[in-house]
């Protein structure tokens, strides 16, 4: 089952869930934990049954940040991993997980 997380520069840098279907969506947010901080642009590298799918940019800016971490659609019906890797952690910064909408399997008949 899913248990969210929290990515931090003293603590975990790595997070991995397993699925079956055919795409993900991780919902979550980047955030400066002290208001004093600048915003700055997180990355996540993001890979998929372990191959690298993409690197996430995630503004702390409220104005521009993303909502969904990332996200993969038309993936084959199966059994699949997801790994992310924070790859620029800095102190004051964090990235949260909130949840993860899976969707699949595919209909594959609507005949009568």
């Amino acid at each position: 089952g899913w248990d969210g997380g929290k990515l931090e520069p003293d603590g975990k840098l790595e997070y991995n869930f397993d699925f079956n279907g055919i795409g993900f969506v991780l919902l979550g947010r980047s955030q400066k934990l002290h208001p004093e901080k600048k915003d700055i642009d997180l990355l996540l590298d993001v890979y998929i049954d372990g191959e690298h799918y993409e690197q996430a940019v995630l503004p702390t800016s409220y104005l521009k940040r993303r909502n969904d971490l990332t996200w993969k659609y038309n993936l084959a019906d199966d059994n699949h991993k997801v790994r992310i890797v924070w790859k620029n952690p800095e102190e004051g910064y964090g990235i949260t997980m909130a949840d993860v909408l899976i969707y699949g399997p595919q209909l594959k008949n609507f005949a009568k």
